[in-house]
């Protein structure tokens, strides 16, 4: 069987409803690099059905076609900003909302929006302020530049929010998150628009201030952070919606001094049964993954010498009970995709955004 990535929708489901009472906000729910590559319609479908009036966030242009083309009725935050004249007047026209984060994204929507082709539709439109990360967004003298702008000019067209984005959210203590909370809700209380302060993080949940009318979820949603600082309870609760699969393709005995893998990378310092698994970095497992293990049956094995595009090594020791054709979990078990991107010197996002096309996802 090759590798297969099956998503768990009852943990998805789970882990929404366990967030929602720790939010208690409207969320927008991120759905973003197809779905944080558990397959954006699968991911989009299973919040639909706790909450059906869902709102969701992406970073590409063709997700939002995507979802509008699946149901032109759901919610959808563009988090990108749009350059091109089609793009801007297709979210106005069909209700999908976008940032407003410079001058560009400005002229098109004042030209669009005084044309003689502007339809009787409001357009959404979300002026991104930076607070200080220092990506995308307007400085504070620009939003209210641009507000004033467009309220005067457009009020009765468009309907305008406000978003930022903290930079150090998974740091507990960091003095970044109070400044940048600061300059924001001071700002959200004088405009009086619904707003946005989006993080990331466990950690955002139990230190930042939810002064704001939506909260963003997203690498929680899916059971998986990069920092659970002072939320281990809230760690203890939610659940993995992938768990990643692979298969056992062989089974070689190794006398000690063989060395197993390119490089001879590995050495037995005794006799050894080793088995090859089909996994590897072309299906996205990490090529850097030294000292980490996977999960047969009950049981932790180490993996041995180096990563190759198609499968990888374990050494399963010389009375191991295990056998070709056996399931082999690569995350999602015993094994958390935190614990691979330790080991990798990445991070879960990166890992789960990269799991390749030709891991098959299962809905579950």
């Amino acid at each position: 069987m090759e590798p297969v990535a099956y998503i768990h929708s009852e943990n998805l489901e789970s882990n929404i409803s366990i967030l929602k009472e720790v939010v208690k906000k409207r969320v927008i729910y991120v759905v973003k690099a197809d779905g944080y590559g558990h397959g954006l319609i699968n991911i989009v479908n299973t919040i639909r059905k706790v909450e059906p009036a869902a709102f969701f966030a992406v970073a590409r242009f063709s997700e939002a076609e995507k979802i509008i083309k699946h149901d032109s009725k759901l919610n959808v935050l563009l988090l990108s900003p749009l350059l091109d004249a089609y793009e801007l007047k297709w979210c106005v026209d069909n209700g999908v909302h976008f940032i407003l984060s410079g001058d560009s994204t400005f002229r098109l929507l004042c030209e669009y929006l005084g044309s003689v082709h502007f339809k009787n539709v409001k357009g959404n439109v979300w002026l991104k302020y930076n607070t200080g990360m220092n990506r995308l967004g307007l400085s504070e003298n620009l939003v209210k530049t641009y507000y004033g702008l467009l309220k005067n000019s457009y009020g009765d067209k468009i309907n305008l929010h406000l978003l930022s984005h903290l930079a150090c959210s998974n740091k507990l203590d960091h003095y970044a998150n109070e400044l940048q909370q600061k300059c924001f809700l001071n700002l959200s209380d004088e405009l009086k628009l619904p707003s946005s302060l989006y993080a990331s993080g466990g950690t955002f949940l139990k230190k930042c201030k939810q002064d704001t009318d939506f909260h963003r979820l997203g690498l929680l949603l899916y059971g998986v952070s990069d920092c659970f600082e002072g939320a281990k309870d809230l760690k203890q609760k939610l659940l993995p919606v992938m768990s990643l699969h692979a298969t056992i393709i062989e089974i070689n005995q190794i006398k000690k001094g063989d060395f197993v893998g390119y490089n001879a990378s590995w050495i037995a310092r005794e006799s050894t049964n080793v088995a090859v698994i089909n996994i590897g970095y072309g299906d996205g497992y990490p090529q850097s993954s030294e000292g980490g293990c996977v999960q047969i049956a009950d049981r932790l094995y180490p993996l041995i010498g180096s990563v190759n595009m198609d499968t990888i090594t374990v050494d399963l020791g010389s009375n191991a009970n295990c056998y070709v054709g056996q399931d082999v979990i690569i995350w999602g078990g015993r094994v958390k995709v935190e614990d691979v991107a330790l080991q990798a010197n990445t991070s879960p996002y990166e890992l789960l955004t990269r799991v390749t096309n030709r891991v098959k996802r299962v809905l579950l």
